[in-house]
């Protein structure tokens, strides 16, 4: 059996298991790459490592991946047909993934979110219109001010903020309880908004949920998003930039500052340590750029004389 055999029998055999139209397709791309006129019990593991290390060298770890799964399932299923008596595929390891650094903003682009969308009143604005823009306002400085995640800050009641002491108490992930500290920009803005609510739909119960929407309903992790977008598009701030990078950058403004991990991993929710490590990797690239920006022995840099 030819291995463009094998892969139809192979397709085939998931098109009768109900796998969705796209897995066939990705695995027959996947699969393409082997040689198909070569007999199936021709293949060995230095053809599958040679293929593997091919997608590596190019920079698509992600679809090595891919191919060695195809690859592993393609192979199983010929081993089961008696095609086969060893998967070739079957002890090689799969390629890592390499790290990647979340997107963090500048300390001036954060404000710009945070400081400009929405501060300036619309025309003959309506209660209701100006309760949502101080609404925004609140959302944005708490996020950046605290480094919560937009689930968590939608959950929020309004028992959960202490104004007066200037803490919030979140309940996040794997039901980590933390209180973090805010500052007094997000206390203005929460007070500001709080106030224009209260016009608008009366004072709240502790247990309300502390954001609403124009008609007082909860919102949902989604219209946080959906005020990220466009207070970005304000700032006129290009990429993908959504609340988890004001999270993000948070979590790397304060370590450049001077904070410890210990504090920061507190502040994040992080059950564990290395989850909060990555931001020391942040700031490790952030040094080694400004190192090889003024690195006195690079020669190509403007007013580096060597020797002079």
């Amino acid at each position: 059996m030819t291995v463009r055999e094998g892969i139809k029998a192979f397709l085939d055999n998931m098109y009768l298991r109900s796998r969705s139209k796209r897995t066939i397709e990705e695995y027959q791309r996947s699969l393409s790459a082997l040689d198909q006129e070569a007999e199936v019990g021709s293949v060995t593991q230095e053809t599958i490592r040679g293929l593997l290390a091919a997608h590596v060298k190019g920079g698509h770890t992600g679809s090595g991946r891919a191919f060695l799964v195809a690859a592993r399932s393609f192979f199983k299923y010929l081993q089961r047909q008696g095609e086969i008596k060893v998967s070739p595929a079957a002890v090689i390891p799969f390629p890592k993934m390499p790290e990647r650094l979340p997107m963090v903003l500048t300390e001036k682009e954060a404000e710009s979110i945070v400081e400009g969308p929405f501060s300036t009143p619309d025309r003959e604005e309506k209660d209701v219109t100006k309760m949502v823009r101080e609404r925004n306002n609140a959302i944005l400085e708490f996020l950046y001010s605290t480094g919560l995640r937009a689930s968590e800050c939608s959950s929020l009641t309004v028992s959960d903020v202490d104004l007066t002491d200037m803490m919030v108490f979140v309940r996040g992930k794997a039901k980590i309880e933390r209180l973090i500290p805010f500052g007094r920009p997000a206390k203005r803005k929460l007070l500001a908004y709080l106030d224009t609510r209260g016009y608008v739909f009366g004072e709240p119960d502790p247990g309300d949920r502390l954001f609403v929407s124009f008609t007082g309903k909860p919102i949902s992790k989604r219209d946080i998003d959906n005020v990220m977008r466009e207070a970005v598009s304000r700032a006129g701030i290009r990429g993908k930039v959504t609340p988890h990078t004001l999270r993000h950058s948070f979590a790397t403004h304060l370590l450049e500052r001077g904070a410890d991990l210990r504090t920061i991993q507190t502040f994040l929710g992080h059950q564990s340590l290395k989850a909060t490590t990555i931001y020391t990797h942040m700031n490790i690239s952030s040094l080694k750029e400004q190192y090889t920006s003024h690195d006195p022995r690079r020669k190509d840099l403007p007013g580096n004389v060597i020797g002079g």
